[in-house]
C-alpha cells in the first residue's frame, strides 16, 4: 500500500507540467495574491512505517494542525508575516495558509502517529500494523 496525494478535487497524481512548473495555482498566480503557500513533501516507506517529511520553513509548530479523518491525513497551517516594517518595496517571502492531504492505507496504527518539527522540516511517522508471525500447529481432528 502507499500514501497518495489528494487535493480538493480528490485523488491527484502529479503531472509533468506540475513537476516542472510547480502547482498550477502558483503558476497562474506567481505573486501569491491568493495567500496560499505551497509546501513540498517527501513520502518514504519501509517495513515498519510511512514517513512524511514536509518543508515548513518559518512556520511555528503551534501554527500547524495534523488530523486524520476517514482515512485521510491532513496537514494544514499558516506561515505568518513576522516583520512590521512598512518601508519594504520588495519581498520574495510567501506568507499565508497551506494544506496538504494524503490518503493512508488500512494497515497503519492511526493512534500511534507521531510528529516532530525541526529546522523547518515537519516529520510525521505513521507506523504500520505488524503482523505477528503465526506458527500454525497441526490440529488433530478426531473422527467419530
Amino acid at each position: 500500500m502507499f500514501l497518495a496525494k489528494i487535493n480538493d478535487k480528490g485523488l491527484k497524481f502529479s503531472s509533468v507540467f506540475e513537476d516542472f512548473f510547480g502547482p498550477v495555482e502558483s503558476f497562474f498566480d506567481p505573486y501569491g495574491f491568493d495567500k496560499k503557500i505551497s509546501t513540498k513533501a517527501n513520502v518514504r516507506e519501509d517495513e515498519k512505517e510511512f514517513l512524511v517529511n514536509m518543508e515548513v520553513p518559518g512556520v511555528d509548530k503551534k501554527d500547524v494542525n495534523i488530523d486524520v479523518k476517514s482515512g485521510v491525513l491532513t496537514i494544514s497551517g499558516e506561515r505568518k508575516e513576522t516583520h512590521t516594517d512598512k518601508k519594504s518595496n520588495w519581498s520574495e517571502s510567501y506568507y499565508g495558509s497551506f494544506s496538504r492531504s494524503f490518503t493512508i492505507p488500512e494497515n497503519v496504527k492511526i493512534e500511534d502517529i507521531s510528529a516532530k518539527q525541526e529546522n523547518g522540516i515537519l516529520s510525521i511517522s505513521i507506523p504500520k500494523i505488524q503482523e505477528e508471525n503465526k506458527k500454525e500447529s497441526p490440529i488433530k481432528i478426531e473422527i467419530k
